[in-house]
C-alpha cells in the first residue's frame, strides 16, 4: 500500500497528514514500547509494512479489531477505522499524564519531565501550594495518604509523601514527590509545675499552695521563661502571693509565646515574737523588744516569777537550765548567777522564735531601778558602764 503524505486532511478527507503519523506513532511507541518512526514529513511515502505494523499494535491494545482484507481499494475505509479508532484510544492513554509539575517554594529534582514518575525536593516553609497540569485528565493531589488541598499543602517536620495523580476514562498514572521539609514549627509539647502536668493551650491556669515549684517541659525549639516580667533561668520558681505570669517563649523556625497565670495561695509564715517578757524582782537589760532576741537578767531576790506574753495564738515553750517550766511559774535563782533561760515560740503560719534570758549575780545599782520588769528605758548599759 502507498500512502501519500502531500496534502492536508479536511474534515471529510480520511486519509492522514505527516503530522498526524508522527502522533499515532509517537502514541503507539509509547503505549507498546514499539520504535515506529516518529519524523514523517509530506514527502515521505507510508509503506505497507509500517501500516500493517501499526494495525498490529493498535489491535493488541485489545480495543477494536482492524481486518486488513485484500482489496486494496479498501485502504481508505480500513484507514479511516484505524485513525479514528486507534487515534481515540492512543489519545486516551497518552494524555493520562501530567504536563507540568511544581511546588511554590521548593524545586523538583529531576527536572519535570511527563515520562517520569518520581522526584525529590526539599522545602523550608511550613506549607507549599502545588501546581499540577495536564491536557484532559483529572488531578487529584495526596500527602502521606491524605487527600490534601494544593493550593495549602501543610508538610509534617521531616519527610513526606506527595502524590499527584492523572486519571482519564479509567486510565491513572502517578507521580511521586519525597518532599523533605526542614520547618520546625515552635510548640509547648509538655509542661508540669510542682509535678502536676498542665493541658497545653496558648493561656493556661493553675493555682499552688506552694512558695515555690519546680517546672519541667519539653517543646520543639529553644525556651525562654519571663515570671513577672523578669527573665528567670533554672528549674525553681520562685511565687509571689496571688498573682503571678510565667511567658514560656518557644523559638524554632518561628516563634510562639504561651502564657501561664499562677494564683499562689501561699502565705509566708510570721515570726513568732512575743509581746513582752515578764521576770519578777528583776532587772532585765536591754529593754524588751520583740526582735530582740538575747537578754541580760540581774535578780534582785532568791526567786522570780517568769511570764512571756504571747501575741496571737502561737506556742510558747520555756526551759529553765534546760528543763522545762509552765508559763508564769516561779524560778529559784543560783547563787553567782549563771542561770538560763530560754524562750521558744511556735505554731502554724509563725516562723520559730528563740529568746535567751542569762541570770548575772552583780549588785544591783540604783541606776539600773528603772530596767525592772515591765519597764521600757531607752538603752542598754550594764552595771560598771557609764553609770556612777
Amino acid at each position: 500500500m502507498i500512502l501519500p503524505m502531500n496534502y492536508s486532511r479536511t474534515s471529510s478527507d480520511t486519509r492522514m497528514t505527516a503530522a498526524d503519523m508522527n502522533r499515532i506513532c509517537t502514541n503507539v511507541n509509547e503505549v507498546c514500547g514499539s520504535s515506529l518512526k516518529t519524523n514523517w514529513t509530506s514527502d515521505d511515502i507510508v509503506d505497507e509494512s509500517t501500516w500493517h505494523a501499526i494495525c498490529d499494535l493498535a489491535a493488541a491494545l485489545g480495543r477494536f479489531t482492524v481486518t486488513y482484507g485484500t482489496d486494496y481499494r479498501n485502504v481508505n475505509r480500513i484507514e479511516q477505522s484505524l485513525f479514528e479508532q486507534y487515534d481515540e484510544t492512543a489519545h486516551i492513554t497518552a494524555t493520562a499524564k501530567l504536563t507540568g509539575l511544581a511546588i511554590s517554594n521548593g524545586t523538583l529534582s529531576p527536572a519535570f519531565n511527563s515520562s517520569t514518575y518520581s522526584y525529590t525536593a526539599t522545602v523550608a516553609a511550613a506549607s507549599s501550594a502545588i501546581t499540577a497540569t495536564t491536557d484532559y485528565s483529572a488531578i487529584g493531589y495526596k500527602v502521606n495518604g491524605s487527600v490534601v488541598d494544593p493550593s495549602a499543602v501543610v508538610w509534617q517536620n521531616g519527610t513526606n509523601t506527595l502524590q499527584v495523580t492523572a486519571t482519564l476514562n479509567g486510565v491513572t498514572r502517578t507521580y511521586t514527590v519525597t518532599v523533605t521539609c526542614t520547618y520546625q514549627a515552635a510548640e509547648l509539647l509538655t509542661l508540669s509545675v510542682g509535678g502536676n502536668a498542665v493541658t497545653i493551650s496558648d493561656y493556661m491556669t493553675i493555682t499552688t499552695d506552694n512558695a515555690s515549684d519546680l517546672i519541667a517541659y519539653t517543646a520543639n525549639g529553644t525556651v525562654t521563661l519571663e515570671l513577672n516580667g523578669e527573665e528567670v533561668t533554672g528549674s525553681t520558681l520562685t511565687w509571689r502571693e496571688n498573682d503571678n505570669t510565667l511567658k514560656i517563649t518557644v523559638t524554632a523556625s518561628n516563634t510562639k509565646v504561651y502564657t501561664l497565670a499562677v494564683d499562689c495561695l501561699y502565705v509566708a509564715p510570721i515570726p513568732a515574737y512575743l509581746a513582752g517578757i515578764t521576770i519578777s524582782d528583776a532587772i532585765m537589760t536591754p529593754a524588751y523588744s520583740g526582735s530582740t532576741l538575747s537578754y541580760v537578767v540581774y535578780p534582785e531576790g532568791d526567786t522570780s516569777t517568769i511570764e512571756a506574753i504571747m501575741e496571737g495564738d502561737a506556742d510558747v515553750t520555756i526551759r529553765f537550765n534546760g528543763t522545762e517550766i509552765v508559763n508564769g511559774s516561779e524560778i529559784e535563782w543560783t547563787d553567782g548567777g549563771g542561770d538560763v533561760i530560754t524562750i521558744v515560740t511556735s505554731g502554724t503560719g509563725y516562723t520559730s522564735v528563740t529568746y535567751t534570758v542569762t541570770a548575772r549575780a552583780e549588785i544591783v545599782t540604783e541606776a539600773l531601778a528603772p530596767m525592772r520588769s515591765g519597764e521600757i528605758i531607752s538603752g542598754n548599759a550594764l552595771p560598771g558602764e557609764g553609770f556612777e
